[in-house]
């Protein structure tokens, strides 16, 4: 194990099997990422590298490649801010490539649906359901273009995870405070979010989403009643 510093938020992702990122949100606001290592036989779990962005309300990140990772916040103002960043081949550097901004957000989850396709789920200005698909150019600056979106209904509270290379799922704490859970799709250009198919569950207080096996996904909610189910 390995111990870091004082924080409120933290989330992780794995870049490969020895190397591992953990985003955090420090007690005075600003986000912070940390690369770590991890030994052969997993005894052993170093610190390589960390930086520091702007302050934040609430963060999520998402896995790239074994060398890139994309982060998407909720800033101090009420903002979505995705940013692309860039880890050294030996761990012991992060670069931040590329960033952009889009809107009133909060509940922001974001999902890689491959090395150059992110998709940002979100609770908008208006309290809905906002989903935002973005290309990662091929460019020297791995610039984030921002494509389609779609619109869901009202939510408060929205997580989301790739269930393909075309599609995702969002599973949302919904106005009325039941479980919703809808699958999507996204077209080949980015251009076009589509709702495929959705099922709605009970009350439920707080919601997690996680890929169980291929193409296929599971929520583990804590109910009306304040049982995990």
């Amino acid at each position: 194990d390995a111990e870091g510093e004082a924080v409120e938020t933290i989330t992780t992702d794995a870049l490969s099997g020895s190397r591992l990122v953990t985003t955090v949100r420090l007690p005075g606001g600003n986000m912070r990422v940390i690369v770590w290592g991890i030994s052969s036989d997993g005894q052993t779990v170093t610190r390589l590298a960390d930086r520091d962005a702007a302050a934040v309300d609430e963060v999520s990140m998402t896995r790239l490649s074994s060398t890139r990772f994309a982060t998407a916040a909720r800033t101090q103002d009420g903002t979505l801010r995705v940013i692309v960043w860039e880890v050294s081949n030996d761990g012991t550097s992060i670069a931040l490539l590329s960033h952009a901004f889009a809107g009133t957000a909060s509940s922001v989850s974001v999902s890689a649906l491959s090395a150059s396709r992110l998709v940002t789920s979100l609770r908008d200005g208006a309290g809905g359901l906002k989903c935002i698909a973005w290309d990662i150019l091929d460019d020297a600056a791995a610039t984030l273009d921002g494509k389609g979106d779609a619109a869901g209904k009202s939510v408060s509270k929205v997580v989301s995870v790739r269930a393909s290379s075309t599609e995702f799922v969002t599973a949302a704490q919904t106005e009325a405070g039941t479980l919703e859970a809808t699958r999507w799709s996204v077209s080949e250009d980015g251009m076009t979010l589509k709702q495929e198919a959705s099922g709605t569950g009970g009350e439920i207080q707080d919601v997690a989403l996680a890929v169980a096996w291929d193409e296929a996904v599971m929520t583990a909610v804590v109910t009306g009643s304040g049982d995990y189910k």
